[in-house]
């Protein structure tokens, strides 16, 4: 064998392990992208059930309400059209209806109130109660 044959040779086994090599990314890669997408498929449809329980939990907080306090249930359900997203809780009392809602920005609570002052709520008191995990507590207390 002379020189030239075996750099021929041995250049087609580079190419074969570039090639094996180049495969093994390749599926690597695919894998990759499968579990991506399967990742991604399960984050909306934990994303749907959240918002599924979360509309659950405003519906029946509003049952509740509405049977309990048919006088004032009019304030109670402009506030809750207002602010639905960022509700915690919400007491009521005869006289007023104490609200606690979680935002991610303490700048944003007085756009809240500012909102909720022009829909004709009387907006008695507001402040800040705890945070958690970076989401800020606030307590709103509307008179009826």
């Amino acid at each position: 064998m002379t020189t030239l044959e075996v750099n021929f040779l041995s250049f087609g086994k580079r190419e074969r392990i570039l090639k094996r090599t180049h495969r093994k990314y390749i599926s690597y890669i695919f894998i990759i992208l499968i579990l991506i997408g399967v990742l991604a498929k399960n984050i909306l449809t934990n994303r749907n059930i959240y918002n599924d329980l979360m509309n659950l939990r405003q519906s029946s907080v509003i049952n509740q309400i509405s049977q309990e306090y048919q006088n004032n249930i009019e304030p109670i359900l402009l506030l809750i059209d207002n602010v639905k997203p960022f509700i915690e809780n919400i007491v009521c009392t005869s006289n007023h209806i104490s609200v606690d809602v979680k935002i991610a920005d303490k700048k944003y609570i007085y756009s809240i109130v500012d909102n909720l002052r022009q829909h004709n709520l009387d907006i008695k008191s507001y402040g800040y109660v705890s945070e958690n995990d970076g989401l800020y507590l606030y307590k709103i207390d509307i008179g009826v």
